[in-house]
């Protein structure tokens, strides 16, 4: 679980070990756009922006590395029709979604036998020496897995608008509508692979375990909300230097959700005591 001394020998088992291990990243991106007009009245505007890469950080200690995938990813499409010179409509719809996942397995999985894994089929989980299960202040680098060894989060967007705007004489009116629907998906479970915290050296060697915590079966969360507005607008040109804006707008939404119900909050009652029902 840890590599060989080349280093100091500190006694009572301690003893350092020096490494550079390479840090890898890689990213790519790309966009195109494309332009029609169909007649002096219509046009279209579509254009896709991808982002995608991927890296690779070695950890304290250098046989385990933290990988992070990420993809983000945007469409637009927009179109506009013009009904006369003082009345012009902007219709848009768009898409965008981004993805991020983290695992921290080792470097080179050949070297790890099953035997060292505390969750069947997964990688070895993490080994913490001389410290708290929740810090990285240990008398010794932890070895193994990361507290969250494994998550990722996905989220996508859709939004849609209608815009209408209308020139009377000194009077620009913006009249229009916008709506999105959110739809992330995400997993996170902490020592998910498990995690086993020694006292010290002395216990560690003596197979006396402090504290032992996994969570195999994570529960992955689907959330859900809508968000919507309306908004009216009236930009007057009182004088060449002068224009006042008066404006409402209303929002709205139906609230956070998660999508199977495997998610709740807790309700407080009278005296701040939980409701159970």
């Amino acid at each position: 679980m840890w590599p060989e001394p080349n280093g100091e020998n500190l006694g009572r088992g301690f003893a350092l070990h020096y490494s550079n291990p390479a840090q890898k990243i890689r990213e790519e991106f790309g966009t195109v756009r494309v332009d029609q007009n169909f007649s002096s009245n219509d046009s279209l505007a579509v254009s896709y922006t991808v982002d995608d890469g991927d890296s690779l950080t070695p950890q304290a200690d250098p046989l385990f590395a933290g990988i992070i995938t990420l993809r983000s990813q945007v469409l637009s499409v927009q179109e506009t029709h013009i009904f006369s010179p003082t009345v012009i409509n902007t219709f848009s719809v768009g898409m965008a979604h981004s993805g991020f996942t983290y695992s921290s397995p080792p470097v080179d999985p050949s070297q790890f036998p099953a035997s060292l894994s505390f969750v069947e089929g997964k990688p070895p989980g993490s080994l913490v020496i001389g410290a708290g299960s929740t810090t990285n202040a240990a008398a010794l680098t932890p070895a193994g897995a990361a507290n969250n060894p494994f998550n990722y989060f996905y989220r996508t967007l859709f939004n849609y608008q209608d815009q209408l705007q209308i020139v009377r004489g000194n009077h620009q009116i913006t009249v229009g509508a916008w709506f999105q629907r959110i739809r992330q998906n995400d997993f996170s479970p902490a020592r998910s692979w498990g995690q086993a915290q020694f006292a010290s050296l002395e216990t560690f060697l003596q197979g006396i375990v402090g504290t032992f915590t996994v969570a195999p079966v994570g529960t992955p969360m689907g959330w859900r909300a809508w968000l919507g507005a309306w908004y009216v607008q009236d930009s007057i040109k009182l004088r060449p230097n002068l224009t006042l804006d008066l404006g409402f707008r209303h929002e709205f939404t139906n609230g956070w959700n998660e999508a199977h119900e495997r998610a709740a909050n807790f309700v407080f009652g009278p005296g701040e005591v939980l409701l159970t029902q």
